[in-house]
């Protein structure tokens, strides 16, 4: 194998958690009323303008939102690592992806200067 794609957020980290807070800190920033962590899980998965754009309702001006988004991306930049964590399994499967191809590899260097 010599390359392995995939979606980090959700699939391999648990992120929930700092996006709710993100989501929870933008709404009391912008004077909103505060949604419940069901609600806020609810609409992630969609990318952080459509969460932003749902946690403010649907009055919110386009300025509005955009102000919303960057001050919720920057709350999320310096939090993203509160509580994110890998989904149990992540790191012993990766480990154990990555040790066939060094060994591969380590075979292919050998053979070459043989």
């Amino acid at each position: 194998m010599r390359a392995l794609i995939f979606d980090l957020d959700g699939t391999l980290i648990d992120s929930k958690l700092d996006l709710i807070h993100s989501a929870e800190r933008d709404a009391a920033g912008m004077k909103r009323p505060q949604l419940t962590t069901e609600t806020i899980s609810g609409y992630i998965g969609h990318g952080a303008p459509q969460l932003v754009a749902r946690a403010l309702g649907g009055t919110a001006t386009e300025e509005a939102l955009n102000h919303a988004l960057q001050f919720f991306l920057g709350y999320y930049e310096d939090h993203k690592m509160d509580n994110t964590c890998a989904y149990p399994g992540v790191a012993e499967t990766f480990g154990a992806a990555k040790a066939p191809a060094d060994g591969g590899a380590h075979q292919q260097a050998g053979r070459e200067s043989a």
